[in-house]
């Protein structure tokens, strides 16, 4: 049983070290190091005195099923896909901290209501009652999370991950809850054992190999923080000349708008001339946030009208839409206000549409949209009609300096720093694309992030 406590407690420390700030992370590790403690029974029991004992024996029975729900809560709202009553909850509280809160009671009225006897005896059936629906509830959540992800790379992750867990919950379901309760001294650890055995040592292997459990995602990250600091860090070097040139760009644009204006001047010329400003300025902008960093993005948040956004960005690039004759439409069902850093998202969003743009080189339509989920996530979509990717390629896509462009200007950092923004800002970025269909990108903005969503009619800029 000592290798038992082992065994979960160096994978729980693994979990935990590769992500210590992802929920999903931390709550995988608290249900590992939970179910670990279990194989210190037989150790503890044989002390003088039963406070530790008992303790252990709290703390294995009734926070493992806890910390599995919370896991599979964690696991399921990170990739968007959790169950619809616990997300509706966990956004009426704005997170999930009150949802922790409720599914803690039965844990609660457990200990309250054991008798305190010298070496504590839970009531089995009691314990059934609840901690069966828990394990039910989790194996339930993860499924559905792989049913409904529609991304393959990760949707083969979520099935790695029912693969490890789903069978060893239904076990301990089947041999210590349900067993328990029609035999107390029945051996579960006989049965059980195989299972842990299989998820521990496939769990390791294919968390190093796919990230099931987030331990190579660790590894991803990393990569794409060692990418925006190598960006960074380049841009610090350039950042004196660059920030000189944007100056003389805007210097120049107002001393020929302040001439401009005391002429007749066709408002066409007016409005490229602002485009051309408003382009200096996001410039400026991005090249002081990104040289202030150095590691890490930092965000400035704060209220965004992302209708107002999206049209500010379409139009900044009506010179290269014209140019490649691509037709623009905008539907926009909805008309929010996110928290966001408004200068980062709207790069991202330049970036997708400029690849998009370079999708179709013959010319095309680019179709944007804005919608609600009924959860009250919002979604900002952008779909071209170009000639797609093969699974090859978007199995590479999100790789930072992975390309399939020719030019010597592209560097591989557009959809790697755009899923950074995503992640960073708490949303996420779902691609789709098949070859010969064009591709999907959208831009997910959780409902914590949400201020409010007001109707808005059709735009067509």
């Amino acid at each position: 049983m000592i290798y038992y406590f082992a065994a979960l407690a160096v994978t729980a420390c693994i979990v935990l070290l590769s992500q210590p700030k992802h929920a999903v992370n931390r709550s995988l590790a608290f249900f590992l190091l939970c179910a670990a403690v279990g194989g210190l029974t037989e150790w503890a029991n044989t002390l003088p005195g039963y406070w530790l004992f008992n303790g252990i024996t709290i703390i294995n029975q009734t926070l493992t099923p806890y910390g599995a729900l919370l896991f599979a809560l964690a696991y399921t709202q990170d990739h968007q896909a959790s169950g619809r009553f616990f997300t509706e909850y966990a956004v009426m509280n704005r997170g999930t901290r009150g949802l922790r809160l409720v599914l803690l009671l039965p844990v609660v009225l457990t200990v309250i209501l054991t008798p305190s006897t010298p070496r504590i005896q839970l009531h089995e059936l009691s314990l059934l009652l609840w901690a069966g629906p828990y394990y039910i509830a989790t194996c339930v959540l993860l499924i559905r999370a792989y049913i409904r992800e529609p991304n393959p790379n990760v949707k083969r992750k979520r099935f790695i991950t029912v693969l490890l867990m789903v069978p060893t919950l239904i076990a301990v379901v089947l041999f210590i809850n349900v067993a328990r309760v029609v035999d107390p001294e029945f051996p579960f650890f006989n049965y059980v054992a195989g299972f842990i055995i299989y998820s521990l040592g496939a769990g390791l292997g294919f968390a190093f190999v796919t990230g099931a459990l987030g331990v190579r995602l660790r590894l991803e990250q990393d990569t794409l923080e060692s990418t925006m600091k190598a960006i960074s860090s380049g841009t610090a070097i350039l950042n004196h000349t660059i920030k000189n040139e944007i100056g003389k760009i805007s210097l120049s644009t107002d001393n020929i708008q302040a001439v401009l204006d005391k002429e007749d001047t066709d408002p066409a010329v007016h409005a490229q001339l602002q485009i051309i400003k408003n382009a200096s300025e996001h410039m400026q902008a991005m090249v002081t946030k990104i040289h202030a960093q150095m590691r890490t993005l930092i965000l400035q948040e704060e209220p965004v009208a992302l209708l107002e956004l999206v049209t500010e960005n379409i139009t900044e690039q009506e010179p290269l839409l014209d140019q490649m004759e691509i037709h623009v439409v905008f539907h926009a069902v909805i008309r929010p206000v996110v928290i966001c850093d408004k200068v980062h998202i709207k790069e991202a969003l330049g970036n997708v549409i400029r690849n998009a743009v370079e999708a179709m080189p013959d010319g095309g339509s680019l179709e944007l949209s804005m919608d609600a989920t009924a959860r009250k996530d919002v979604i900002l979509t952008v779909r071209d009609t170009g000639s797609g990717m093969s699974e090859e390629t978007r199995k590479q896509v999100m790789e930072p300096f992975y390309t399939t462009k020719s030019r010597r200007g592209n560097f591989g950092l557009g959809l790697t720093y755009t899923y950074y923004v995503m992640k960073q800002t708490g949303g996420s970025l779902q691609f789709h694309s098949r070859e010969g269909e064009g591709t999907r990108v959208s831009f997910v903005f959780p409902r914590r992030k949400v201020t409010r969503i007001l109707n808005a009619e059709e735009v067509r800029p």
